[in-house]
């Protein structure tokens, strides 16, 4: 059972010869795994890759690993990933090609996967960067849009709950913040938990809520902490929480990936 999640392609009419999944829009990518499919230089579980200019590579290493959780397989620079060939066991493994990559990834056994470089046969241009981006996020599921867009509307109930309590005279600042933090962390786990990494749930439920709480209070102290430090030195509240916010998200979606939904 295939999907459209990836571009997969059979090289040969020969049932026998694996099935490549392809990361890259360009026939001349196709071309050279095509070439090295008949040669017989490829084996199964095999991934291809080129390679990017390092800064970009230091960026996307880090992509790839927290945000992908990639296994040992992602140690080595594997960018831009061109495609990965596998045999029937391993599609029977990850069930189908609908399967999001990080899954995908802890299936391939680090100590037995082999490695082409075609770097020198391909020239990368921004259209293939830009490409390759977009496949990260398609094959992460877009969790980092999706934790965006429920970051979004967690500022709505931060920012509106805040105006309310101060704008009506109900409590100070430093009393309605964390009042108003409490709710939008409630809010972003719920929305998470049920859409963002709806795959990703393991055990209770009360557990993972702690579990966030924990991992979210380092993104919560930076809320507060410049909301503080900023309303102190004069600037205006609303404006002063919309930044700790931003530096607290930053915080709040590097924990949930490494320590809430693993």
């Amino acid at each position: 059972m295939l999907s459209g999640k990836y571009k997969t392609i059979r090289l040969s009419r020969d049932k026998d010869l694996p099935l490549v999944i392809v990361f890259s829009r360009s026939k001349q990518v196709e071309d050279i795994v095509d070439n090295l499919l008949r040669k017989k230089k490829v084996n199964d579980d095999t991934l291809i890759y080129g390679k990017f200019p390092k800064v970009l590579t230091i960026f996307l290493n880090l992509f790839l690993r927290i945000i992908l959780k990639v296994n040992k397989a992602g140690e080595r620079t594997i960018f831009p990933l061109a495609a990965i060939v596998f045999s029937k066991d391993f599609l029977r493994k990850i069930n189908n090609l609908n399967t999001p990559l990080d899954i995908i990834f802890k299936h391939l056994d680090p100590d037995k996967i082999h490695f082409i470089d075609i770097s020198k046969d391909v020239k990368i241009t921004i259209i293939d960067i830009i490409m390759y981006i977009f496949y990260l996020l398609k094959t992460s599921e877009y969790r980092p849009l999706k934790f965006a867009a429920v970051g979004t509307s967690g500022i709505l109930v931060n920012e509106g709950i805040l105006w309310f309590l101060v704008s009506f005279n109900l409590l100070p600042v430093y009393l309605a913040s964390p009042i108003a933090i409490e709710s939008s962390i409630v809010n972003n786990f719920l929305l998470n938990d049920f859409w963002t990494f709806k795959k990703y749930r393991s055990g209770h439920f009360i557990m993972r809520l702690l579990k966030y709480h924990l991992a979210v209070a380092a993104g919560g102290i930076v809320n507060y902490a410049v909301l503080i430090t900023l309303t102190f030195l004069g600037i205006y509240f609303l404006l002063a929480n919309l930044i700790g916010i931003f530096l607290g998200f930053i915080v709040n979606y590097l924990l949930s990936e490494l320590v809430v939904w693993r």
